[in-house]
């Protein structure tokens, strides 16, 4: 279930619904730059750049949550 999504600070996207620059159905998640009141998980998947996954570690790990961090596979702006 996709309870979160992140957006680089300053995007046009923030604030949109996080299916809006695909052809999907609205998920009823909106797009934000900050990790932290995103909402309980168990994890995240983490496809940004170095610098944003090091900040999301250390909030991960704060919480007790598990991540996983990939290569960017797209980008939406």
């Amino acid at each position: 279930m996709l309870t979160g999504a992140l957006e680089a600070p300053g995007s046009e996207l923030l604030g949109k619904d996080a299916a809006c620059w695909r052809a999907c159905p609205a998920k009823g998640v909106e797009l934000s730059c900050d990790l932290c009141p995103v909402g309980q998980r168990d994890g995240i998947l983490d496809f940004t750049v170095p610098g944003a996954t090091i900040a999301n570690v250390a909030i991960a790990a704060q919480r007790g949550w598990s991540t996983s961090s990939a290569p960017p596979a797209f980008g939406i702006g």
